[in-house]
């Protein structure tokens, strides 16, 4: 029996299967390419007991997304999963059953550290989103430990983000390092075999190209205004940082807050505060585009009101409300929500404008009703249709114009915000409701072109000339009956529980983008609800890709695509900029695969740093085995497998053992003890006072703890945390020097990258004896004590050492011989000397004791009053 045709990969996939099955290499696809169906081609190949592959750099949804389409495809040996619900003592068995495993990361780690992997039976490591993979990331640790030990075994990335690789200098190289490989397979949208695919199964597409109103152009120049004011301050704020690719083409993209950390969050607490103003006021107007073109003009106006409103003298005022522009933004809005009358207390629908993206929707949907009456005998039939919107705002915002109406829409916004009591809506007057003139217009444009939508797929684009056609709130061909049904089908997709329960003629919408967004939802969405419309309210690159492959899989089935977008917006420019920034990615790859240089023998980096080693053994005529010496190496903590220190210690030619530790995080010797901390961690523990007890447990057993604070080489180079206030650093600094104060003992390092750290941790070691594991782990933090000094109570030991008479070498001996501190403070002076064992210090402490400093201050105050007054002199004279 043939698989259903959803599950034949198509030639191109074919071709890009065979390239990377038969060599090891990095493949990078377009976005929307349907790179997951490569995935899971290799998925269902290794799905088999006799071979061991293991998947890194997956998340739980993509895992069960996977696990479920390979169900569904009659996979006898499926995929497990192997994170920390799985106990330790049966990984070691899960590695010999064989089949594909998914892996965490920091797990696979640990075990290969700790031999529980059959690594010489390892078939070949999938690596999902290769283009993160980094020199110090614990995806390149596996690999490099894998290789090592495995020299047969294949290696295979994927990933679809090809702009990543334009980041840095000589990036796609390094990354083909850190994964051992030599062949980089590139499938843009332009390839040959790419378009063929998709040009043999064209979809029906109609394009409406809607105009912005005078107003919304008018708005959006002013915000584009604004955009250029601020981009061109924070250029001349900041002469000495690189802000190149900060541009107004840059602000609108959503790709901006990536952009701004890759090249402020280093230097982020060099920046003043002006300029950290500025580079909010670049986000809030990127989001006032998006209302513009997808919300209603009310929504912009309160959006535009809170922002005002936020102003006050005590905050920060953003410097662009006083501005120009920003008066005309603020007059435009009110203008298109309350007409010439701006200011108002009544919104009256007559001259409330509406966003001709709404009176273009409510013409599709009524366009598809009709058309779903027509097939309703046919042997074809109803179909479903699919709407992407921007957000679940808009999508909500769409269900109520569709079932209600825009008076609805607008009633509902005023009762949900601040304007609720302010502001009454007045209803629309019948003769606008019900408009003969409007109705006519519409007949003789169609008159005019002789062409419906159905029809404008042959033609593929259609301009609306006149947006100020407006579309009737009850469409005047649907009776009552087919009005109540129409109503009923429009659901949510959260209203959805199973889409193939729903009717044939059912229509969802669903949001591009979502803040709880499953892997792979688009796909998942268009498989499950199988839409024969589909209307993109807004765009977006991957799921027209997505919907490309969706309908190249099934040639069979008819679909319709309705591309709703303003001609000569912000819209159509970031849709428009999206494409050129994946095709230029691409070029950059391909003349970056032409000249790249990788050596011959791509494992040479398998060997580690031998100075190390080199330093350690001086003798260089061989009179000495090397084995006579105990390898260099560091028990690590195993939480701190989260981070890139371990990987980068093991470059250095130093073994790393990971063990549970409940004191410290890296022991290097018998004697030094770390505790590392980030930056938010140091100030999270010191407010917590966790790190107070932490300080405690290693100076009880480590001759020299060390605390080391530990700088990411990304972030600004400060003592601020992610949400720290302005006083956070004179806090922080405080509290680190009360530490200090009561461990005398504790070392504060700091570090500016984990680089630095491990070639710090490289130089402690030199020349010191190499630590036990097995003692390491049984120091535990609940311990009974077992030295002298752990038997007493640190606060009591502070408290003793801040006595007269008292020092760090009789303090021992006192709390040896005396029981507490109010003991102590009975003793004669004779017994005071045999517990102190030195009659002087004994003398100091007795006196100050048993002295009655309230009567000796009394005495002093009488003397004072009895005495004579002092004669003054000034310039050599007696003063009076």
């Amino acid at each position: 029996m043939d698989p259903p045709s959803e599950y034949i990969l198509l030639d191109y996939e074919k071709e890009i299967f065979l390239d990377c099955f038969h060599d090891d290499g990095l493949l990078v696809m377009a976005k929307g390419l349907g790179l997951e169906r490569i995935f899971l081609s290799f998925l269902k190949v290794y799905c088999d007991p006799g071979q061991l592959v293991l998947v890194l750099n997956t998340n739980a949804d993509e895992e069960e997304y996977f696990i479920e389409e390979l169900r569904q495809q009659k996979i006898s040996a499926l995929p497990k999963v192997v994170n920390n619900e799985v106990p330790v003592n049966s990984r070691y068995s899960l590695y010999l059953q064989g089949g594909v495993l998914f892996v965490s990361s920091r797990i696979l780690v640990v075990d290969l550290l700790s031999d529980r992997v059959p690594v010489s039976h390892i078939t070949g490591i999938l690596i999902n989103r290769a283009h993160k993979l980094t020199e110090s990331s614990q995806e390149a640790f596996i690999l490099r430990l894998y290789r090592q030990r495995n020299h047969e075994g294949f290696i295979k990335g994927f990933t679809d983000h090809p702009h990543a690789f334009q980041q840095g200098f000589g990036r796609v190289e390094r990354i083909m390092k850190n994964l051992f490989v030599r062949k980089l397979f590139l499938w843009p949208r332009f390839e040959a075999s790419v378009v063929d695919t998709f040009n043999a199964a064209k979809p029906e597409v109609i394009e409406m190209q809607l105009k912005l109103s005078p107003r919304m152009r008018d708005v959006q120049m002013a915000i584009m205004d604004l955009i250029a004011a601020c981009v061109k301050e924070v250029k001349r704020c900041n002469p000495t940082v690189n802000t190149d690719d900060i541009t107004v083409e840059s602000a609108i993209s959503r790709a901006f807050e990536k952009l701004v950390a890759l090249y402020l969050d280093p230097v982020w607490h060099q920046l003043s505060a002006k300029t950290k103003q500025l580079i909010a006021d670049l986000k809030v107007f990127r989001t006032l585009l998006l209302y513009l073109t997808s919300y209603d003009c009310l929504s912009f106006y309160i959006l535009l009101l809170r922002l005002r409103n936020r102003a006050s003298p005590t905050a920060n005022v953003s410097s662009w409300l006083f501005l120009e522009p920003a008066e005309k933004l603020f007059i435009l809005s009110q203008e298109r929500v309350f007409g010439e009358a701006r200011e108002s207390a009544e919104i009256n629908m007559d001259v409330l404008e509406m966003n001709p993206k709404w009176k273009a929707i409510q013409e599709i949907t009524a366009e598809i009703k009709t058309q779903n009456e027509q097939l309703g005998d046919s042997e074809l039939g109803p179909g479903r249709t699919l709407v992407f919107a921007a957000d679940e705002m808009c999508c909500s915002q769409l269900k109520t114009l569709l079932q209600n109406g825009h008076q609805m829409v607008i009633n509902r916004i005023v009762e949900h915000s601040d304007l609720a009591g302010k502001i009454t809506v007045k209803q629309k007057s019948a003769k606008a409701a019900v408009s003969m003139d409007a109705q006519k217009k519409r007949k003789a444009h169609a008159k005019k072109d002789q062409m419906t939508l159905t029809q404008m797929g042959s033609s593929k684009r259609q301009k609306s000339e006149d947006p100020e056609v407006e579309i009737v709130e009850d469409h005047p061909a649907l009776d009552a009956g087919a009005q109540w049904d129409l109503k009923s089908e429009i659901l949510l997709w959260t209203d959805v529980v199973e889409y193939e329960t729903l009717s044939p003629s059912a229509t969802v919408l669903h949001p591009l983008y979502t803040f709880s967004e499953r892997a792979f939802e688009v796909v998942r969405v268009l498989r499950r609800f199988m839409p024969r419309y589909i209307v993109l309210y807004d765009m977006d690159m991957n799921v027209v890709r997505q919907i490309e492959v969706h309908k190249a899989t099934r040639p069979e089935l008819p679909l319709r695509v309705y591309f709703v977008m303003y001609t000569g917006s912000v819209e159509e420019q970031r849709y428009l900029t999206t494409l050129r920034v994946e095709k230029q990615a691409f070029e950059y790859l391909i003349r970056e695969k032409g000249t790249m240089a990788l050596p011959e023998d791509i494992t040479a980096d398998l060997y580690r740093d031998v100075a190390f080693a080199e330093q350690l053994n001086t003798r260089k005529g061989g009179m000495i085995d090397p084995k006579q010496f105990d390898p260099p190496r560091v028990i690590v903590d195993m939480r701190e497998f989260r981070s890139e220190l371990p990987s980068l210690i093991h470059r250095r030619g130093i073994d790393i053992l990971p063990v549970t530790l409940e004191v410290g995080d890296y022991i290097l010797t018998p004697d030094i003890c770390v505790e590392r901390k980030s930056v938010n961690d140091l100030i999270g523990s010191l407010n917590s006072g966790r790190l107070y007890s932490q300080a405690t447990q290693m100076t009880r057993f480590y001759k020299k703890p060390v605390l080391l604070i530990e700088f990411d080489q990304n972030k600004s180079f400060s003592l601020r945390g992610n949400y720290a206030k302005d006083t956070t650093l004179k806090e922080v600094s405080n509290k680190l020097v009360v530490l200090t104060l009561h461990f005398p003992k504790l070392r504060i390092l700091w570090c500016s990258s984990p680089y630095a750290t491990a070639e710090l941790f490289q130089e402690l070691k030199l020349g010191r004896p190499e630590p036990d594991p097995t003692k390491a782990a049984t120091v535990t933090a609940v311990d009974d004590a077992t030295t002298s000094e752990e038997r007493f109570s640190q606060a009591a030991k502070e408290l003793l050492l801040k006595l007269p008479g008292v020092n760090h070498r009789n303090c021992l001996t006192i709390m040896h011989r005396v029981e507490s501190i109010a003991a102590l403070c009975k003793l004669e002076e004779k017994d005071l000397a045999a517990a102190m064992g030195n009659p002087a210090d004994a003398r100091t402490l007795y006196k100050f004791i048993h002295t009655d400093y309230e009567s000796n201050a009394e005495e002093a105050a009488k003397n004072d009053a009895n005495a004579k007054p002092k004669t003054k002199y000034r310039f050599g004279k007696k003063v009076s």
